[in-house]
């Protein structure tokens, strides 16, 4: 915001040290800081056989964040379809506790920071759920176990 307005000017030198010739700089682009950064510092937490809990740090403006998560490799980019979308208002985490056991999944996040102002999708994240627990019948009658002593 300080050099709003104002002409700035860009240098590109190049010192050789008396080694190398000729230097090309080929396509230059300065850009505007985005309206809406990306979210980042994306974190999964308490995985368990059924559930994750993710969080995010989103842009300051943001109005919504936007959860997207599905089955590992769901994500193709503009043209998917798959998963679950999911839209939290402010919030910056949410526990997605349908997940199946031993099932790895992608995630990615969003933030909307006004009508056609988004950052990027940022992600996927791939999360794997654990095993679930089993309990197999399982019966041992001690009761009829005979006390056997060996005399030394």
């Amino acid at each position: 915001p300080q050099f709003v307005g104002d002409t700035i000017q860009v240098r590109f030198v190049q010192s050789s040290n008396g080694c190398c010739g000729d230097a090309a700089i080929d396509s230059v682009a300065i850009a505007e800081a985005p309206s809406c950064p990306d979210p980042n510092n994306l974190l999964v937490s308490n995985v368990s056989d059924t559930s994750a809990s993710f969080s995010w740090v989103a842009a300051n403006n943001a109005q919504v964040n936007q959860f997207w998560f599905g089955p590992a490799g769901f994500y193709q980019g503009t043209t998917t379809t798959g998963g679950t979308q999911v839209n939290l208002g402010t919030a910056t985490s949410i526990n997605i506790d349908t997940l199946d056991p031993q099932t790895c999944y992608d995630f990615l996040v969003r933030t909307a920071c006004g009508p056609g102002d988004t950052s990027m999708w940022v992600g996927p994240i791939q999360v794997c759920t654990q095993c679930a627990a089993i309990s197999a019948p399982h019966y041992e009658n001690w009761d009829n176990l005979v006390a056997q002593s060996k005399d030394v």
